[in-house]
Order: C-alpha cells, then sequence, then structure tokens
C-alpha cells in the first residue's frame, strides 16, 4: 500500500505504507509515519478524506476498517499536551462550567444570565452540547450518538432512504464513527427520545430552528454558527464563569418567549463578531495551490479534479 503523507514540514511526494495492506492495524502505520516524520504515534493526529475526517485510531482498527486504500493521502497533525489532552484527543470526559465557560457572552434576562458553554471543536459537539444541556456534562455524547444509531435502526418507517439521503445501513454506520457530524435528523431523533423541545439558534440568520415544539413541557437550547455547537445555561451573575447551580432545561411558557429571545440575542452578538461560517459564501485558500475558492461546493469540485484536501479559510 502506497499512501501520500502530508503535514507541517513533511517534503513533498513523501510515501509511507509500502509494506502495509488493508489488514495492518491503524498502530502500524503509525509506526511507519514515526519513521518518516520523527513524531511519536501518541502526539500524531492522523486525518484522511475531504473534509477531511479524524481517522479511528483504536487499537484493533484496521486500515480497511477506517476507509484507508491504496494511493491515499493521509494529512498529519501534532498533538500538543496541555490541560485540554482529552479533549483534543476526542476521548469523553466530564464538562464542567469551570472548564468551558471563560471569557463567554451573556444576556441578561429577568431570570438570571443566559451564557454559552463552549464546547470542544472534536467533530462531537453537536453530541457533547446536548449532553451538556440535557445531563449538565459531556461525557453522555457517545451514549447520545448510540442513542440516534439506534433509533434510526428500529425506525426504517420514518428514516427512510430519501431522509437520510443515503441507504439507513450505510448511515448508521457512519453516523456512529466518532467523528461523524450530526444535524437536522440527530436533533430530532434525540428531541423525540426526550421529550424535549430542542432550540437550535443559528447564529447567522439568528432565526430558532425547534425540535419537538408544541409537543413537549420542558426546552434546552443550543447555539449553531455553520459548523459548530454550542450549548447555552441560565446562571446568576455571581457565577457567570463557574455556575454549580445553573439551569439548562427551562419550561415551556405559553406566552413566555423571553428565553428563546435571550438566546437570539446572544446570536446577535456572535453574529455582530462574525463569529460564523457561511458554508455557500465562505473563502478558502488552497494549501497546496494558493488557488482562492468561495464556498463549499467550490472546495469540493477543486478536492475532486486536483486530489488537494487542505484548506485554510480567510477573508477575501
Amino acid at each position: 500500500m502506497r499512501l501520500r503523507l502530508r503535514g507541517r514540514d513533511i517534503p513533498n511526494g513523501t510515501m509511507v505504507g509500502a509494506a502495509l495492506t488493508g489488514t495492518a492495524r491503524v498502530c502500524e502505520l503509525k509506526a511507519e509515519i514515526e519513521k518518516v516524520a520523527q513524531v511519536p504515534p501518541e502526539l500524531q493526529i492522523l486525518k484522511a478524506g475531504f473534509p477531511l475526517r479524524r481517522i479511528d485510531t483504536a487499537e484493533t482498527a484496521t486500515l480497511a476498517d477506517v476507509g484507508i486504500a491504496d494511493g491515499d493521502q493521509i494529512t498529519l497533525e501534532i498533538h500538543k499536551p496541555g490541560p485540554d489532552t482529552l479533549a483534543v484527543l476526542g476521548v469523553p470526559v466530564p464538562g464542567t462550567p469551570a472548564q468551558v465557560a471563560q471569557g463567554t457572552d451573556a444576556v441578561q434576562l429577568p431570570q438570571g444570565m443566559l451564557v454559552i458553554r463552549p464546547m470542544p471543536d472534536d467533530n462531537s459537539c453537536l453530541f457533547r452540547a446536548l449532553s451538556y444541556v440535557l445531563h449538565r456534562t459531556t461525557s453522555h455524547a457517545p451514549a447520545l450518538r448510540r442513542l440516534v444509531a439506534d433509533s434510526i435502526r428500529n425506525d426504517p418507517d420514518t428514516y427512510t432512504d430519501a431522509v437520510l439521503g443515503r441507504p439507513l445501513a450505510a448511515y448508521v454506520a457512519w453516523i456512529e464513527q466518532r467523528d461523524a457530524w450530526g444535524g437536522a435528523i440527530e436533533l430530532a431523533a434525540i428531541s423525540a427520545h426526550y421529550r424535549v423541545e430542542i432550540a437550535c439558534i443559528d447564529v447567522q440568520t439568528g432565526r430558532p430552528l425547534r425540535f419537538g415544539e408544541d409537543a413537549c413541557d420542558t426546552r434546552v437550547i443550543v447555539l449553531f454558527n455553520g459548523i459548530h455547537y454550542d450549548a447555552l445555561a441560565l446562571v446568576s451573575p455571581a457565577d457567570r464563569d463557574a455556575a454549580p447551580h445553573e439551569e439548562t432545561r427551562f419550561p415551556v411558557v405559553p406566552g413566555d418567549d423571553s428565553m428563546l429571545q435571550g438566546a437570539v440575542a446572544l446570536a446577535a452578538i456572535r453574529r455582530g463578531k462574525r463569529e460564523f461560517t457561511d458554508l455557500e459564501r465562505f473563502t478558502l485558500k488552497c494549501r497546496v495551490c494558493s488557488m482562492p475558492l468561495k464556498g463549499e461546493k467550490a472546495a469540493v469540485k477543486h478536492a475532486k479534479d486536483t486530489s488537494h484536501a487542505e484548506f485554510d479559510e480567510y477573508q477575501g
């Protein structure tokens, strides 16, 4: 198997894996990469495909299991150990307000202060955000991912291939992967299971998308910036950064939308800072050839045409 290796300070044309086959384990590939890049396996973060997805590095995973085939390009990133080690590596860890809330934006409401609880950028942010608002910890994120997979698997009448955009079995296998992003399907499934309204506020438009609307007496709220989800919580002003008694579940009171209005106001603060990504209009530059590109579709086409799969966002 011949795999192209890319990464900072790695010469163009670097190849690895000549002695490996699809049955080789990912740890064996990491050992080969260590010989070339002098990066210990425990500090290697491997990504492949487009958009780049993190490769499962479980000890028993084979290259075939994680979808690596002859001729693929592997991107190496180097993990820098620090206080956020577990979150960076995607290991489920309990999320505490003191760890994730420093410096967050806030809106004052009669009931208290509505604040944003940021989630790690680890491709499981939707599941972590919902775990936080439902359980006050992010550690339930893997269980929520399994819950969604089981809900889809057990209800083929609702989750048809047309709804999922691919065969049901393929969707279930995909969403069970740790680096698969969640969206409306997952929000709806979790809302139905917990019998709780999930209000997802779009930062770019300020509009709330509500799952379980008019069918639940409790509401939780998350914020979506186009590519990332964060949780919202209600605290007292004194507990803004570390709130042992914060609220994340709110009663649905007919005629009282103050909590939703506060969430929309928080989205407006983020929008004013341009802290959102417009997938149709955002501008990218190819790291390989410096080609400027506009929007996700252009990036996908460029990747298919050139096999270039590394991009940086910039203000065009």
